[in-house]
């Protein structure tokens, strides 16, 4: 054991610091420079506090009984510790479990701190994988399994995931879901680890483009902690027990991706059909999981209607639909059958508005016979989302057609069914046929309506008679609003402010201001924007000054985060005016010391210059030197770069690496991804060197993507090689 491994008992404080200590160390070297320093003699509260509640301990650790039981168990620890791992690699049961009880009684085992943890889950992982487990001591697998179960605990999970294979591979699955129940004990309420990177923020899409997602968002990503769930997922395939799988899914934060799953279903291919099983388990859970949380299956289908993504969307629902059908169907269509996971009402809606963006009309039918098929009432729910699909992809020859066939069907409208109509008549320019469905629904809504939803649908008729430039019929809408409620809300004035502001009719925005604060009415960030823009048009030069001082007439603290969003909105209008403005937002916030950018300040100038080529490719150029020359200057580091090219990202990165500037994982991902879109091999190669020397921890997703780049470069013949050594911005 290197000598630095021996605790000694002045170092030893606690059970629970069990690592060991040399006096070059962090904390060795803070503890010399405070340890004579007095108490503050009139602490703050917070501080008060936090003496108070070590105070005890510092005594206990000062008497006589406590230095004797750092001691003591200083000489436990630097005993029993190696024999434990000695006899793990030399497979003795009875040392292994003499040392292991010891420590276990001295309670040294009960820290992620511990320097030998990770040490034995690799001896098991390396015993399980190398030896003859088929032949051991019965006893021994016991003892290992132990160590393994609470090794994984603290984060060192390699030793419970082979044995936990091993278990499935002997069919084994009883023992499986008990170890799995040990795990879970240990871990009490704490389903992630807080301290380790996040590795959910890339996309990554397989299984018909799905996720697993977790219910709280926080929860991470960790690779042992997902094969872990794989292998009780496994068990339960082995049984045939789908509704087990389920509820233990919906009992956890960890989620499941492709990058995960694959890796783990190809270790099974000892036993195809088992495999099959297993891949259904997981693809079927994922769906049920789906259906369990309808708003995550919203947000999935929100991406999935992009362009190219349809094939996707495509195999999702096939998958839905199949759930259905067959003996093993778990999806039930209704309440009326009982099955482990009901399709909700508005999945149903969520999957026709996404048939419809993506401009699959093939899918969007073969819904509605589905729905024919499996007895589904087509509610104002559903037809409002087709309504939807239509309006928001400027479809409004389509989008009034069916208007009036619902209509004609019977369909009774709801209030959103008002709103998105009356948009699609406004959109398609038939100002009487939508003011006639306004009418008709002030008189449905009587003799007791709800305010807010009558408010929303008047908001939604004053867009659409300004849309018309029909400025009295809007003006005489908000005069109403305010004689006979509902009261107007900030996003009716809004509306009418973005409206004049456009017109460039100051009077009648300083009107609209004045209203809002005599009726006592909130500013938001649209607000906020829109003025800022009316300022700047005419030709105030200290219009960010006065929008900052509006904010603070209005009770609104100008936060970093405030300020940052009104950037965003600015540079939302894609004009190289409001670039301007947004600039000008942004110089203001470096000369501010309470409004100093973030990190998500630069990442939104950058964002909102970059994408969508709006700008002159000169001009983008020129903002991003400025903001990155920034960024070195104050040595912040984005961790979610958007380039343009493969010159400009590796550009970047040898900008990062002169400053001296800590890469993140994140950072290296979004490079790989990048430079593979642009299949520009060289500079990936390049950039899998430099992340292989860093060290740094990569996920299972991350390492099969180096592993491909690897393969494509080595697959590109030389001249190919050669003529990709620079790409320019397009």
């Amino acid at each position: 054991m290197h000598p630095w491994l021996r605790i000694s008992g002045q170092d030893f404080f606690n059970h629970t610091l069990t690592l060991p200590l040399r006096p070059s160390t962090r904390r060795a070297s803070l503890f010399a420079r405070y340890k004579d320093k007095p108490l503050p003699k009139n602490p703050d509260p917070f501080t008060e506090k936090i003496i108070d509640g070590v105070r005890p301990y510092l005594s206990d650790l000062a008497s006589p009984e406590g230095r004797a039981a750092r001691e003591n168990g200083a000489q436990a620890f630097n005993e029993h510790a190696p024999r434990v791992l000695h006899a793990i690699r030399s497979l003795q049961a009875g040392p292994l479990q003499f040392n292991w009880a010891a420590l276990k009684q001295n309670e040294l085992i009960s820290s992620p701190r511990h320097p030998f943890l990770h040490e034995y889950s690799n001896a098991i992982q390396e015993q399980y994988r190398n030896g003859q487990p088929d032949y051991w001591d019965p006893r021994m697998h016991d003892l290992l399994q132990d160590i393994a179960v609470h090794a994984a605990v603290y984060r060192c999970t390699n030793g419970l995931e082979v044995c936990l294979l091993w278990l499935i591979r002997t069919r084994n699955f009883t023992l499986v879901k008990e170890l799995y129940g040990r795990f879970m004990h240990g871990l009490g309420e704490n389903e992630s680890w807080e301290d380790d990177e996040d590795d959910s923020s890339r996309e990554d899409q397989g299984l018909a483009g799905m996720t697993l997602h977790t219910r709280q968002s926080s929860g991470f990503l960790v690779p042992g902690r997902v094969n872990i769930l794989l292998a009780l997922i496994a068990a339960h395939a082995g049984e045939n027990d789908f509704a087990g799988a389920f509820r233990i899914c919906l009992q956890t934060t960890t989620r499941f991706t492709p990058s995960f799953t694959t890796p783990f279903i190809r270790s099974l291919s000892y036993d195809q059909p088992f495999q099959a099983r297993v891949s259904t388990f997981v693809e079927r859970l994922v769906v049920a999981r789906l259906l369990s949380f309808p708003s995550e299956l919203q947000r999935l289908l929100q991406t999935l209607q992009k362009p190219g993504s349809d094939q996707a969307l495509e195999r999702l629902y096939q998958n839905v639909i199949q759930g259905m059908t067959g003996e093993d169907a778990y999806i039930s269509a209704s309440d009326s059958l009982s099955r482990t996971v009901t399709m909700p009402h508005e999945a149903w809606a969520f999957f026709l508005k996404a048939f419809i963006r993506a401009g699959r009309q093939d899918l969007a039918g073969k819904l509605w016979t589905d729905m024919n098929t499996f007895g589904i009432p087509r509610s104002a729910t559903i037809w409002t989302a087709a309504l939807e699909g239509y309006v928001e992809t400027k479809r409004a020859l389509e989008a009034t057609t069916l208007v009036k066939v619902m209509e004609q069907q019977g369909v009774v409208f709801n209030h959103r069914a008002y709103m998105v109509a009356i948009g699609a008549y406004y959109q398609a320019k038939q100002r009487f046929e939508a003011w006639a469905l306004f009418q008709k629904f002030l008189r449905q809504s009587n003799p007791r309506p709800n305010q807010q939803e009558v408010l929303d649908v008047t908001n939604t008729v004053i867009r659409g008679v300004l849309r018309m430039n029909q400025t009295k019929e809007a003006e005489d809408l908000l005069s109403s609003l305010r004689k006979s409620g509902p009261a107007p809300d900030t996003l009716t004035y809004n509306i009418l402010l973005a409206h004049y502001a456009r017109r460039q009719d100051f009077h009648a925005l300083g009107r609209l201001v004045g209203e809002m604060a005599s009726e006592d009415i909130s500013w938001d960030v649209h607000t906020f924007s829109t003025i800022l823009n009316a300022l700047e048009a005419a030709g105030r030069p200290d219009a960010t000054d006065m929008v900052i001082q509006m904010m603070r007439r209005q009770n609104v603290r100008p936060t970093t985060a405030t300020v940052t969003a009104i950037i965003e909105q600015q540079l939302k209008e894609q004009k190289e005016a409001n670039l301007q403005t947004a600039w000008k937002l942004f110089t203001m916030m470096e000369q501010d010391p309470e409004l100093k950018p973030k990190e998500s300040t630069y990442s939104v100038m950058l964002n909102g210059i970059l994408r969508g080529h709006w700008l002159p490719r000169d001009v983008a150029i020129r903002y991003r030197g400025e903001i990155l020359g920034r960024m070195r200057r104050d040595r912040i580091v984005r961790t979610n770069e958007t380039y343009q090219g493969p010159a400009e990202a590796m550009s970047y990165l040898r900008q990062m690496e002169a400053g001296r500037l800590v890469i993140s994982v994140q950072t290296w991902r979004v490079l790989l991804y990048g430079l593979e879109n642009f299949k520009a091999w060289p500079e990936a190669l390049e950039v899998v060197g430099k992340l292989e020397k860093s060290k740094k921890y990569m996920s299972p997703s991350l390492t099969l993507k180096v592993e491909k780049i690897k393969k494509h470069a080595e697959g590109q013949p030389a001249a190919y090689m050669a003529g990709h050594n620079v790409l320019e911005l397009e």
